[in-house]
């Protein structure tokens, strides 16, 4: 028995202003609720439908919803501080596929319209510019932005291989 994992479809999308691509599930089966290609990062997101629990720190609030500063501390730019504490939320596992050979074998073995829809064109723009990695920053918690050199290829995986495995394994045809 073989599986048919075309499960999702591509379509146009904007990433912080930029034309980019995505995949949306067009079965019940999929195992991805979204995949969103992010140009300046050159990253594929995969959000999977498999649920998690993650630490969080979020700002402490008021009754009335207002953040809560600390008293007499600021934080390292001279701002106030505010009060912080960390809770557990229930989010969706992400996966990120980082190189061009990775990020074509994902769409080409899920994406039922990958012969027709032009993503290679996006891939090769992204690609061909400076690659910009968001670092986190410990100061204020918002995202800066590093620009990298080179990626490395490393860690590949082989999704037509995968599949293989895949088709070869028995279906599990008993209900949660």
């Amino acid at each position: 028995m073989t599986r048919d994992l075309k499960c999702m479809m591509l379509l146009s999308g904007m990433w912080q202003g930029v034309p980019t691509f995505q995949m949306i599930p067009v079965t019940e089966d999929c195992p991805y609720l979204e995949v969103v290609f992010m140009p300046r990062d050159r990253v594929l997101a995969v959000i999977s439908k498999v649920k998690e629990e993650r630490l969080q720190m979020v700002a402490r609030l008021d009754t009335k919803g207002y953040q809560i500063p600390i008293k007499g501390q600021k934080d390292d730019k001279g701002n106030q501080a505010y009060e912080a504490q960390r809770i557990t939320i229930n989010t969706y596992h992400d996966y990120y596929v980082l190189t061009p050979p990775e990020i074509e074998q994902f769409i080409e073995t899920f994406a039922i319209n990958a012969d027709k829809y032009p993503f290679r064109q996006l891939l090769e723009m992204a690609f061909k510019q400076p690659q910009v990695a968001p670092k986190m920053s410990t100061e204020d918690s918002t995202l800066k932005a590093d620009v990298v050199s080179e990626t490395k290829e490393e860690n590949t995986v082989d999704f037509a291989q995968a599949k293989k495995e895949l088709d070869e394994t028995p279906a599990d045809n008993t209900s949660a």
